[in-house]
């Protein structure tokens, strides 16, 4: 143990000497300079149709800094967990065939497309926005409190923005985002 550990010492040391050209004087112990610069690229890929491409590896990829390609240093495809904040337009333009098929796709959302992992909220908006869920995991409390609401009323879009996008920024997972559902009739 004990030449295990002179030989981790004389190592350092070593590297220390090498890797500035000076030579130090005997007696006045080492000095370890290091830097490491490693810069984290987060991407999704998608094909021509929007579907997420599953099992990727690094060799599938090229990242180019200026124009030179740069190595890349460690890789991982696992899907990181999200804080999705949602506002859904629940105004009068949504009723009929608009409310089914955005209900519709937003519950298929919530159950095939999240992770157990993932947070959301729910803001519906109308004439004016209201916070229907705050962050939770339970995707299935969200679809239900969905399944409640009923489109009528004006349609407070900005409004419901300006005050879901503050929440929106409290949440606990690495990626974060706003996800406006609307026939866009403000």
């Amino acid at each position: 143990m004990k030449a295990a550990a002179a030989a981790a010492v004389a190592l350092l040391q070593l590297s220390a000497s090498a890797g500035d050209g000076q030579d130090r004087p005997t007696g006045q112990g080492f000095t370890f300079r290091t830097g490491v610069e490693l810069v984290s690229v987060t991407v999704t890929v998608t094909d021509a149709s929007g579907r997420f491409v599953p099992s990727l590896r690094a060799e599938d990829f090229t990242l180019h800094e200026d124009g030179k390609e740069q190595p890349i240093a460690h890789f991982e495809a696992e899907r990181v967990p999200v804080s999705l904040g949602i506002a859904i337009d629940t105004s009068g333009s949504m009723v009929g065939e608009k409310w089914i098929a955005a209900e519709g796709a937003l519950n298929r959302f919530l159950g095939n497309l999240l992770s157990p992992h993932d947070e959301v909220f729910l803001y519906r908006f109308d004439s004016r926005p209201t916070l229907v869920r705050g962050w939770t995991t339970d995707r299935s409390g969200v679809a239900r409190d969905l399944g409640t609401v009923r489109p009528t009323g004006g349609t407070a879009m900005y409004d419901a923005v300006a005050e879901a996008k503050p929440l929106s920024d409290t949440g606990t997972r690495p990626k974060k985002a706003l996800v406006v559902i609307s026939d866009g009739n403000d």
